[in-house]
């Protein structure tokens, strides 16, 4: 242990970082409350933006555009390189409401017996583990050329914003249809037929991709204040590791008697 007046720097800088950490968290969860609050507002119709005034209206996916079903792709097939691919599983761990990225890859073999990705398509998880998560939907907005894996249902659709119709897919009163239509206990399925009759309802195409912007700009918030807040605990890590074993000290003015 080092002498007292070095204990109280010490726990100073460290407290200093720990501060940090603790606004970045508060921040983030008053972001996220925050987007929330707007998602159900813009997403409902309850709060228009400015200069948007028609009127919205009730279909289904299945009228939206053309459902395709993935296939070729099982999970000896994925490859570190090839073609990049999205499989189902992906779509509940590794992205949030779209991407533009595709992190798996498998043969160019693989990908010719596969269904071919577009931007702007839509993919929802065919297979899940609840009925609450079955058909979780994700928008592919990249241009890199990607396939779809086995159980990912793909909707082609050019009269929706891509973002708006995936994050509006994601929503209780539309999970709600979703669950309800899932099949099977262990796994539950559900299929291209019951997604196409899912309900939504859409305002005209130009408020879609303003509401859309708005969508992305503040989850492009919440993502930099994630990176902020990670970033203050390695910080806090690294001090840690270099302040509480004496590999780096502190300048310490030290009292005469």
């Amino acid at each position: 242990m080092p002498p007292l007046a070095e204990q109280s720097a010490i726990a100073e800088r460290l407290d200093d970082v720990s501060e940090l950490a603790s606004y970045l968290e508060r921040m983030i969860a008053k972001k996220q409350a925050i987007n929330q609050s707007v998602l159900q507002q813009l997403l409902t119709g309850k709060t228009r933006l400015p200069g948007f005034t028609e009127i919205w209206s009730t279909t289904t996916l299945g009228t939206l555009g053309t459902f395709l079903n993935g296939h070729g792709i099982k999970r000896d097939d994925v490859r570190t390189t090839g073609i990049r691919c999205v499989r189902y599983g992906e779509l509940y761990t590794a992205f949030h409401n779209c991407t533009a990225e595709a992190r798996s890859f498998v043969s160019p073999d693989v990908a010719a017996i596969s269904v071919p990705l577009k931007t702007g398509d839509l993919l929802f998880a065919g297979s899940g583990e609840t009925r609450d998560e079955i058909g979780k939907c994700v928008a592919y907005i990249g241009p890199t050329p990607a396939v779809a894996g086995g159980d990912v249902i793909v909707l082609r659709c050019d009269r929706c914003n891509p973002i708006y119709l995936a994050v509006l897919a994601n929503r209780p009163e539309v999970v709600s249809q979703k669950a309800r239509a899932g099949q099977g206990d262990a796994v539950v399925h559900i299929y291209s037929r019951a997604l196409a009759a899912v309900e939504v309802s859409v305002p005209p195409r130009a408020e879609q991709t303003a509401i859309a912007q708005v969508i992305v700009d503040v989850d492009r918030e919440i993502l930099l204040l994630g990176q902020r807040l990670r970033k203050a605990q390695d910080v806090k890590q690294g001090m840690m590791q270099e302040l509480l074993t004496g590999r780096t000290r502190l300048p310490v003015e030290v009292s005469r008697a």
